[in-house]
């Protein structure tokens, strides 16, 4: 039977996200024991409590240690160089969001000039602040458009009759 998917929040009481920690603890560290078994490979896990000074290990700290050492002693392969620490990952998260935030703001700011546009047109009167966030975007507009025309019209026409239509049979 799968389980369903645990939401990723912070839970808020302390005694029920102390509950939740161990329970969840627990059953990571019972994984990682079945996944070396199965896989027939050594695996550790850190779990770091909330205000603890040292980490829960498993199997042990001593073990654990060799094992990662002998982890950052391995050459660069092309496996991995696909591992990210969470910084990296952290970076990775907040440039794409970023990236993201920024595509909306362009977005948001061309609709509010095009409503300015649309506006004007339609005999608005605009102050000189808006005459000056408009700018050249009628230009680019007009530029934007001939490129269409002209590409719509470089290319054929979407249905041409190869051959005409036979009606009736040919007896």
């Amino acid at each position: 039977m799968v389980r369903k998917k645990v939401p990723l929040r912070y839970i808020g009481e302390d005694s029920t996200r102390r509950r939740t920690y161990e329970t969840r603890r627990k059953y990571l560290m019972k994984k990682v024991g079945e996944l070396g078994i199965l896989c027939n490979t050594k695996a550790c896990v850190l779990v770091y409590d909330e205000g603890a000074s040292e980490p829960d290990v498993y199997p042990s700290h001593a073990e654990a240690v060799a094992m990662l050492n002998r982890y950052k002693a391995m050459p660069n392969m092309p496996q991995f160089k696909k591992t990210t620490s969470q910084e990296e990952f952290l970076t990775k998260c907040l440039a794409k969001l970023q990236h993201q935030a920024n595509k909306l703001q362009s977005e948001r700011e061309d609709r509010n000039i095009r409503a300015l546009l649309h506006k004007a047109m339609l005999g608005g009167n605009l102050n000189a602040e808006e005459v000056a966030r408009v700018g050249c975007k009628p230009g680019e507009i007009h530029k934007s458009l001939v490129e269409r025309i002209a590409k719509t019209n470089s290319q054929p026409p979407v249905f041409q009759s190869q051959a005409p239509y036979i009606f009736g049979g040919a007896d």
